[in-house]
């Protein structure tokens, strides 16, 4: 007998109902500082066992103190999330979560795909199957949809799952967050596509805007593709002084084909480069003599 519910092994009417039970679903949206993460890791860190925490973007992660949910669940890309669901490895990786917690939250859910989160649902209703499962886990979504779209996916309202999520959503409307006030402002007023009145507010808190790109600006950078991005950093790296030296990376055990390079409109692209130039920066001290 295997681990799962099957209605012919005789299992009682409350497992068997259980089996049929869809996973419970929730979506929680709102504008900037509304307080949709904190509230989050507020009730986890009440009761670990109400939720297990994860984010689709690395940033958003890290403010959670918690993993992406590839990581989590261990897939690379949607095509590998689909083969791990139909060979039964993404219903186990779930199995222990399910056992442990009540929801699975992931935080910026504009950026999944709706066609990754049929397969999520999916995969968290096999998990639930298990007659070790408590209570069945549900999915909890939170994010702004009219913030930033999912990379070369369908949108996540596209799911075929979908209604479940807008039948029991919760959209927080106060803006509680204070420091970034100026900056939050213009947030919200970007997000309801007031771009001037955007720019006046952030003008207003002292940004500037400049037509190029500052080679001497010593602060962050955000450049849009990968490209611009290569090409900045070699520039940045010419200015320092000293010699610069290349380090290979070292590779063991199964690779992932993310990992390899490809070739993208006529140009080699590699998930993780087979070296890096380096220079070592090296800073002045000064040395104040007594008499």
């Amino acid at each position: 007998m295997n681990d799962t519910y099957d209605i012919e092994e005789g299992l009682s009417e409350e497992q068997v109902a259980r089996a049929e039970t869809p996973p419970p679903c929730k979506f929680t949206s709102g504008c900037a500082g509304t307080g949709k993460t904190y509230n989050a890791v507020k009730a986890v860190q009440a009761d670990p066992s109400s939720g297990i925490l994860s984010s689709t973007t690395g940033i958003s992660a890290v403010n959670l103190g918690a993993i992406t949910i590839n990581s989590l669940l261990k897939y690379s890309d949607v095509r590998v999330m689909r083969d791990h669901f139909l060979t039964g490895a993404l219903s186990r990786v779930l199995h222990p979560l399910a056992k442990a917690h009540r929801w699975l939250t992931i935080d910026e859910i504009s950026m999944f795909g709706g066609d990754a989160l049929d397969i999520l649902y999916r995969a968290v209703e096999e998990a639930n199957r298990y007659v070790d499962v408590p209570t069945p886990m549900g999915i909890h979504i939170i994010g702004d949809l009219a913030q930033l779209p999912p990379v070369k996916a369908p949108w996540v309202f596209t799911a075929a799952c979908w209604e479940r999520f807008r039948e029991n959503t919760e959209t927080l409307t106060k803006v509680w967050r204070q420091g970034d006030g100026k900056f939050l402002d213009a947030l919200n007023l970007t997000r309801r596509g007031e771009g001037q009145a955007a720019a006046e507010m952030l003008q207003s808190a002292g940004a500037r805007f400049e037509t190029m790109r500052d080679p001497d600006f010593d602060g962050t950078t955000i450049l849009p593709v990968n490209k611009e991005v290569d090409g900045y950093n070699v520039q940045r790296l010419d200015k320092l002084p000293g010699k610069s030296f290349k380090v290979e990376s070292r590779r063991w055990g199964k690779q992932r084909g993310e990992w390899e390079m490809k070739i993208k409109q006529g140009q080699r692209v590699w998930g993780i480069p087979p070296e890096v130039e380096l220079k070592v920066e090296i800073a002045a001290r000064r040395v104040l003599l007594q008499p």
